[in-house]
């Protein structure tokens, strides 16, 4: 708003340079007047017409010449349009007189008038409104999981009657994934993927999903949709993520390298996902030090276990300005997903959120943890972890819980605090 009205301030001041000029230049009374009465006397209308031409075209000589400027051109045209104007005969000294006459004080009454007429029009038929920035209208709120879910019904029943509709089945499909709800996300995924075979998002989303269907196992269907994306986009980000993870899994580590060393590299530096690649090069780095680099078929069942005995513990604390929303009651979730890949934990703790109130609460997870055995937190390389005051009590995150993340973090890490100082929307 103060940059429309600088802008309209300007403006105006440019408009009273062409008008208050001509008005103030007089020496005296009559001096102006009689220098332009002479100078009709002396030539004919036709004559003097004829010399301002002639003087016209010498300023556009001089400017292609570049003796002038845009400005000084400029100014001097104004100057000369002013003289022809003097210089018409009818009642020209009539007009020259009458404004010799004038007090001088009244030549000041445009730099008033222009201003107050222009604002005047403005305000009566414009909308100074529109300059406003849009103000967030009152009462609107974030969406709750219940309108969400009904929202994501409600698309599922249109698309049964708009079938071809590719994107449709895609948001059908990542709404579902976003609800955990993986099995029901990988039929969408297969309707879009047939819709839109060559889509490389649409393919590395729906390996995702079927490596969360399948017990994180990136093999059979789930790596031709990662080959299908790679051969549309070599540099697809999350095909070269997924890719990666799939030759890790299968212990063919040069095979890892190799593609995360391609995701990095596809990457701006600094972003989470790319440290997360650095990371992963590290471990399958590592693991080619020690000399594990043969492919899985090659390799024994003692280098493909998993380690043993991963945990993550410490303590849970909630900010000091959250601790008034605590109620009694209250469920407090602690929980480890992998950094890269389906969000469903691979461990989680049910606690009482109450005991948050007076201080830090301690927590463990390990694989005891595990909500499904085939997914454990010694299989993973590197896992976020997040806690979460749940009113409901339900695991499925509702609008006004509290939440808290940390990591990406290696499973063994101890000591660890964990702060929750944030609200879901």
């Amino acid at each position: 708003m103060m940059a429309f009205w600088s802008a309209v301030t300007l403006l105006l001041a440019g408009a009273l340079l062409f008008v208050l000029p001509p008005l103030l230049r007089r020496d005296g009374p009559g001096a102006t007047t009689a220098a332009g009465m002479a100078g009709t006397a002396a030539a004919s209308p036709a004559l003097s017409l004829a010399l301002h031409r002639e003087h016209l075209a010498e300023l556009d000589a001089d400017l292609a010449r570049g003796q002038l400027s845009a400005a000084e051109h400029a100014s001097e045209r104004a100057d000369l349009e002013r003289r022809v104007l003097e210089d018409q005969p009818a009642d020209a000294g009539t007009l020259a007189t009458g404004l010799a006459a004038l007090p001088r004080t009244l030549a000041w009454a445009p730099a008033l008038l222009l201003p107050a007429a222009a604002l005047g029009v403005y305000l009566l038929l414009g909308q100074p409104g529109s300059v406003e920035p849009p103000r967030p209208s009152e009462g609107t709120h974030a969406l709750t999981p219940e309108q969400m879910q009904a929202m994501v019904a409600r698309l599922a029943d249109r698309l049964k009657s708009q079938p071809d509709d590719a994107q449709g089945w895609h948001m059908l499909a990542r709404s579902y994934a976003s609800f955990g709800r993986y099995p029901d996300a990988a039929q969408a995924y297969d309707r879009a993927a047939a819709l839109q075979p060559t889509n490389p998002d649409l393919l590395a989303d729906y390996a995702d999903v079927l490596g969360a269907v399948n017990g994180r196992k990136l093999d059979g269907r789930a790596l031709e949709l990662i080959n299908a994306a790679l051969e549309n986009n070599p540099r697809h980000a999350k095909a070269l993520a997924l890719a990666g993870t799939a030759a890790f899994n299968r212990q063919d580590f040069t095979a890892a390298l190799d593609f995360w060393q391609r995701l990095q590299a596809a990457l701006p530096a600094g972003t989470d996902m790319a440290r997360r690649a650095a990371a992963s090069m590290a471990d399958a780095q590592a693991r080619l030090s020690a000399g594990a680099g043969a492919p899985a078929h090659a390799a024994s069942n003692t280098a493909a276990a998993p380690t043993s005995g991963a945990t993550l513990s410490g303590q849970v604390q909630v900010a000091q300005a959250l601790k008034a929303r605590v109620q009694d009651g209250d469920t407090l979730f602690v929980f480890a997903r992998a950094a890269e890949g389906p969000r469903m934990p691979v461990a989680i703790a049910r606690l009482s959120a109450a005991r948050t109130a007076a201080g830090p609460v301690a927590f463990t997870l390990d694989d005891s943890s595990a909500m499904q055995p085939d997914r454990r937190l010694s299989q993973q390389r590197s896992v976020l972890l997040a806690a979460r005051i749940s009113r409901s009590g339900n695991a499925t995150p509702q609008s006004g819980d509290l939440m808290g993340t940390l990591g990406p973090l290696a499973p063994g890490a101890k000591d660890l605090l964990l702060l929750i100082d944030g609200v879901v929307p």
